[in-house]
């Protein structure tokens, strides 16, 4: 049964950030377009700064999923009639009394009680500051949310403190760890692919040799120098987002496609990856670091990585002997985000077969076949059967992947959000490697920006 959108008031902490500008308020800007809010629905900006709404509102490119970049004149003076701001410092006591009378104030002009929530793009220890606040002011009631946003703690130890100090004030069901990837429509079509009669029959590592995940940015770290330095690419995306995209692909696809169901098997699946062993951390990990990044964070002895790669392998009898491929760079030629299947071969002079998930830059599904050469030669070449979203369903839009985020959080439907025990389960992952890394920077690989980056063959190659 589709849960009902219930009016609600968002509170936004770090409503002039970074992922506030680019995504969160251009989402709500489309949800409104379209009438998916309820009218009682408003936004609470929370700023240090003296802001109006006009002032932020000016800054966000609110239309930048409009295909001729032009707003809509009645979903931009709704979304301006619903933002308002509040200056309030969170690192001050008392500071949340404001936010108490705020909210209350909306709930009296509303004429009922709105569900809260509370969307966090702040660091974690500020998440766990913050959090510790609303539960000491009487802001964790049963009809208050937590919307989080990644890093959710720096290592496993870091993650289960912040774990422990939520859990203190929210239940587990109040929590929405923001996973974007999970909302993107060629991946939640993975499930509803697998279940293919064809396809799930071979769904093992008796028939897939590797499970390839790539997310490959040309983007540099746009002045993000902080927030880089502290994170880096295995913390950024493989931790976050590619393991969670690793879990989708292997986990055993439960007989009804429930919230609890799918958590379920999305922890059997991150709990059955072996960690790298220490033994192991050169032949299967590269790390490389774009020239020029030192000078960009003014820190020439920095041994963060901006490229990443590991290779896992799970101990279930399913996936034994297959091998489970992450990589993620900045600064490269190319923007790409996949899930590529390699087929076992019936024997080694053969070119496997692939199926490929593309996420990025266009959503599609492939799958690369052989066929016969047309002529009289009894040759054959390798063919591909394309899904394309834009093409096949070519009279229907689906939303962007940050709208579906914040539908489901008003719905509070936490099918595509990371629970607890997978968060752990990823950070226990991929700890060790953090550990080497952090201590280690004598195998800091470099690569030229704008190029195609390390060559991490060594661990692609079966």
């Amino acid at each position: 049964m589709t849960k009902k959108i219930e009016p609600a008031i968002l509170v936004i902490f770090g409503v002039t950030g970074d992922l506030s500008r680019k995504k969160l308020l251009p989402s709500l800007y489309q949800l409104f377009k379209g009438d998916l809010l309820p009218n009682e629905t408003s936004i609470l900006g929370l700023t240090r700064q003296d802001l109006k709404a006009d002032q932020i509102i000016k800054d966000v490119e609110l239309c930048i999923n409009e295909e001729d970049g032009v707003c809509d004149p009645k979903a931009l003076n709704k979304i301006r009639e619903k933002i308002e701001i509040l200056q309030i410092d969170i690192s001050k006591l008392g500071e949340f009394k404001k936010l108490k009378t705020a909210l209350d104030a909306a709930d009296k002009k509303a004429g009922k009680e709105l569900n809260r929530l509370f969307y966090m793009s702040v660091p974690p220890k500020v998440t766990e500051n913050i959090t510790e606040e609303l539960g000491r002011h009487g802001l964790n009631g049963t009809k208050s949310r937590l919307l989080i946003e990644k890093p959710f703690g720096y290592d496993y130890k870091s993650a289960k403190k912040l774990i422990k100090t939520v859990s203190k004030y929210f239940d587990e069901n109040q929590i929405f760890r923001i996973d974007h990837y999970l909302a993107k429509e060629t991946v939640q079509n993975i499930l509803v692919f697998r279940k293919n009669n064809i396809f799930e029959k071979i769904w093992d590592g008796k028939n897939i040799s590797q499970i390839r995940i790539t997310a490959f940015e040309k983007l540099d770290i746009e002045g993000r120098k902080v927030f880089y330095e502290e994170t880096g690419a295995l913390r950024d995306l493989i931790q976050s987002h590619l393991l969670m995209l690793l879990a989708i692909s292997i986990l055993q696809i439960p007989d009804d496609l429930s919230s609890a169901s799918l958590h379920k098997a999305k922890s059997k699946a991150l709990g059955s990856i072996n960690p790298v062993h220490q033994s192991e951390l050169i032949t299967n990990t590269v790390r490389a670091q774009y020239i020029g990044y030192k000078n960009e964070v003014e820190n020439q002895d920095s041994n963060i990585e901006t490229f990443a790669a590991i290779k896992l392998r799970a101990s279930s009898k399913r996936w034994h002997n297959t091998d489970f491929v992450l990589q993620t760079g900045k600064s490269l030629d190319e923007k790409l985000t996949e899930i590529e299947i390699v087929f076992r071969p019936n024997n080694e002079n053969e070119i496997p077969n692939k199926l490929t998930f593309r996420i990025q830059p266009q959503e599609d599904i492939k799958l690369k076949l052989f066929v016969k050469q047309p002529g009289f030669e009894e040759e054959i070449k390798s063919a591909s059967l394309t899904l394309n979203y834009k093409t096949e369903n070519i009279d229907v839009e689906h939303p962007d992947a940050y709208e579906r985020v914040m539908v489901d959080a008003f719905k509070g439907d936490r099918s595509l959000f990371s629970t607890s025990e997978e968060i752990l389960a990823s950070w226990k992952i991929v700890d060790p490697i953090i550990k080497n890394w952090t201590s280690n920077s004598n195998n800091l690989e470099f690569y030229k920006k704008g190029s195609g980056g390390p060559d991490i063959s060594s661990i692609t190659n079966n």
